[in-house]
């Protein structure tokens, strides 16, 4: 919905990459070309381009993307994406525990029943003491 933010977001990219516009001059469809578009405000930044242009310019693709999102969606459908899909990031008790029942566990594994379920629960709320 606004330029401005990626804009200014890609600005400080650049800098602290040590990059200057004349860096940006690769050949189309490369990342450089695109952050030269977009800083040119003749060109939005495509969302599936965000994982190469941040390698590109040594920042952080979530942070990028959030920003690049701005460009599509108003602050309020942003915040309600963030809350429909979640943190995909596991605590490092929640990596322990997966990690733990992974070597337990045996191949052929099935889907807990009832019974395991409950113990699971049990066993989940005890550690949370």
């Amino acid at each position: 919905m606004n330029s401005l933010p990626i804009r200014d977001y890609l600005t400080d990219c650049l800098a602290t990459a040590g990059l200057t516009l004349v860096d940006l001059d690769g050949p189309s469809g490369s990342p450089e070309r695109l952050v030269r578009l977009v800083l040119d405000g003749t060109a939005k930044m495509p969302l599936d381009k965000v994982p190469d242009v941040a390698a590109m310019l040594c920042c952080d693709a979530k942070a990028l993307f959030r920003v690049a999102l701005t460009q599509f969606y108003s602050a309020e459908t942003i915040a309600l994406m963030e809350r429909m899909l979640g943190s995909q990031e596991r605590s490092a008790g929640e990596a322990a525990w997966v990690s733990f029942i992974r070597r337990m566990a045996p191949d052929d594994i099935q889907p807990p029943d009832r019974f395991a379920r409950r113990l699971l629960g049990t066993l989940l709320r005890r550690t949370t003491r």
